[in-house]
């Protein structure tokens, strides 16, 4: 089952989202989710997808999120999990994880309707899977439940972590030192999600500092605010050591080459690089900037200090 489309969606914690399902933000999202699945497939490995954030599995979208999908090559990863795309059903995470080839999908969300739609849908409930996260029948907020999450990961788990705008300002301290204890110590693979209204502000710059802390060598693109979209949109996708290297070597062309797709498919907007590491800034915070930007988009393949490393950014045209 899924929902019919009647505006904004809803956050598990009952605010309503700015956006519908299929936004430009979904489609990195989901673009870099069925990607990095399609690759682990192909090298042989097994993906048990985690998603702490399940809100509906599938939702009736508008003609431009259908069209846009439809937009893509027909090979892509993205637009061959869209599976019911055709009919302007536009699939969330749970499901479109399957379809990429996820050998196990598990999924929560605090709303029980979500709850109830998520499962309908064939869908495996965290807490019917964990037995830990049933310590409070009431209690199914992801944050709270991260910390046993954790403890039951392994080295063939993705977990996505899609929270709301309150993540920076409020959750990302504490969060992102967890996700870097699962990638380290548990050797899962990482798919955050932030939105953030002005990454240039404090709060955006302190993100950019623990994100360079808690996952150096992480690879992010960032989709700015967009028609329907209000938010800049940060998709961060970090691996372990044991991926880092064939990932630097067959996987980031992929990834390369889906953004360049989604760039023609969102136009205007176009993929520039930005903020290399050594560029000239204006200040010593800029200069701060750069460094940790060094640190945290370099690839996994034996770069030095001195290799350009660019960051991917998806931007209007002329910004």
């Amino acid at each position: 089952m899924g929902t019919k489309r009647q505006g904004p969606q809803t956050h598990s914690s009952g605010e309503r989202l700015p956006y519908e399902m299929g936004n430009a933000g979904d489609l990195l999202k989901h673009g870099v989710l069925a990607e990095y699945i399609r690759w682990r497939c192909e090298q042989g490995g097994r993906v048990r997808f985690v998603d702490l954030f399940g809100g509906e599995p599938r939702e009736e979208v508008e003609e431009r999120s259908k069209d846009r999908v439809l937009a893509l090559p027909e090979a892509s990863a993205l637009r061959c999990a869209q599976t019911e795309i055709d009919r302007g059903w536009y699939l969330g995470s749970g499901l479109l994880a399957r379809n990429a080839g996820a050998q196990h999908v598990l999924t929560n969300d605090r709303g029980s309707g979500h709850r109830r739609r998520l499962k309908e849908a064939g869908l495996v409930l965290l807490a019917d899977e964990f037995q830990n996260c049933l310590a409070k029948a009431n209690d199914r907020d992801a944050y709270r439940l991260l910390d046993l999450v954790v403890h039951e990961l392994c080295a063939d788990d993705l977990m996505l972590v899609d929270p709301f705008a309150e993540f920076p300002p409020k959750h990302a301290n504490d969060v992102l030192s967890r996700l870097a204890q699962a990638m380290t110590e548990k050797q899962a693979t990482i798919l955050l999600v932030a939105l953030n209204p002005n990454p240039r502000n404090r709060v955006g710059k302190r993100f950019d500092d623990l994100l360079a802390e808690h996952m150096p060598g992480a690879w992010r693109i960032t989709c700015p605010p967009h028609s329907e979209l209000k938010f800049y949109a940060d998709v961060v996708l970090a691996m372990p050591p044991a991926l880092a290297q064939p990932a630097a070597k067959s996987f980031r062309p992929r990834l390369e080459r889906f953004t360049e797709h989604l760039r023609a498919v969102l136009f205007p907007l176009a993929v520039q690089e930005v903020e290399a590491p050594g560029s000239t800034t204006g200040s010593q915070l800029g200069n701060r900037r750069v460094q940790a930007l060094h640190q945290l988009f370099e690839l996994f393949d034996g770069n030095d200090a001195s290799a350009e490393v660019r960051r991917l950014k998806l931007e209007d045209e002329g910004f």
